[in-house]
């Protein structure tokens, strides 16, 4: 009998083959290719809580990534582009097309070093106050509070530029090798500066291009139907960790019973007793 994530994620093939035509050439193959701590990823369709995301997963257009503290996530676009999203930073992957890719960046921060051949059809990063334009180059996208006070920070580091714009309205700006800016709700960019907030991920981005190297021996082309048995396994696989944690919580729960908020007042005023008594 099928599934239920084999049944949603059936017809989630049969709709791709249908939109990409014979071979389904029209979009990039993307994965979330590194794991880091607490990650977790919502799928269209799927438990509306999120499910812990694996190495080597196929990412669709719809899917959100949430990093937890002292977490990140790395989202590889055909083995030579590479996002990186850091700790407390929520991504969705948009769309993949290769006429355009769009990632929305709604928190946090997300690091990029993106292949011109990736760029060619446009590549871009939408955050709830500026759209960055990308064809090719280094750069990091900061997403900061939240309501009036929510702000967006983009940089170009070593390589490459980015046309950046406000979603509101007013003229775009274009940032060179080693220049950021910042979007404020209902503005438009300020003008060019010397970077200085997204200099801390200079290092790191320098990295990214023997990173992309590494993947691009590794990577292996991946037909729909093995994208769709790799969801599957993946979506099982977490739904059956899920439950295992639930059930460890409930016997943990029921192991206390009554006794265990005393128990543990009791052992908290031990301890202050045993303090008190090495002060003296």
């Amino acid at each position: 009998m099928m599934t239920v994530v084999t049944a949603v994620l059936t017809a989630w093939v049969a709709g791709q083959a249908f939109g990409q035509g014979a071979g389904g050439q029209d979009r990039w193959d993307a994965r979330l290719t590194d794991v880091k701590g607490t990650v977790t990823v919502f799928t269209a369709g799927a438990d509306a809580e999120g499910m812990p995301g694996d190495k080597d997963m196929p990412l669709e257009p719809g899917d959100r990534i949430r990093t937890g503290e002292d977490s990140s996530a790395e989202v590889a676009f055909e083995g030579d582009s590479v996002v990186v999203l850091k700790a407390n930073t929520q991504m969705t992957v948009t769309s993949t097309r290769k006429n355009g890719v769009e990632l929305g960046l709604s928190l946090g921060s997300l690091l990029a070093k993106i292949h011109s051949s990736l760029g060619l059809g446009g590549f871009g990063v939408r955050t709830p106050t500026a759209v960055a334009s990308v064809r090719g180059t280094e750069f990091a996208v900061e997403v900061a509070g939240e309501g009036e006070s929510g702000e967006t920070h983009v940089g170009v580091f070593d390589e490459g530029k980015v046309e950046v714009s406000g979603t509101a309205a007013g003229e775009a700006e274009t940032l060179m090798t080693n220049q950021e800016t910042v979007v404020r709700r209902g503005q438009r960019p300020l003008p060019p500066y010397v970077l200085k907030r997204l200099m801390k991920h200079r290092k790191l981005v320098r990295g990214f291009g023997k990173r992309a190297q590494l993947l691009k021996k590794q990577w292996a082309a991946l037909p729909p139907e093995k994208r769709l048995e790799f969801r599957t396994k993946w979506m099982e696989r977490a739904r059956e960790r899920m439950k295992k944690m639930r059930e460890k919580a409930i016997r943990q729960k029921g192991k206390r019973g009554p006794a265990g908020p005393r128990l543990d007042r009791e052992k908290m005023e031990k301890r202050r007793n045993n303090i008190r008594q090495g002060q003296r």
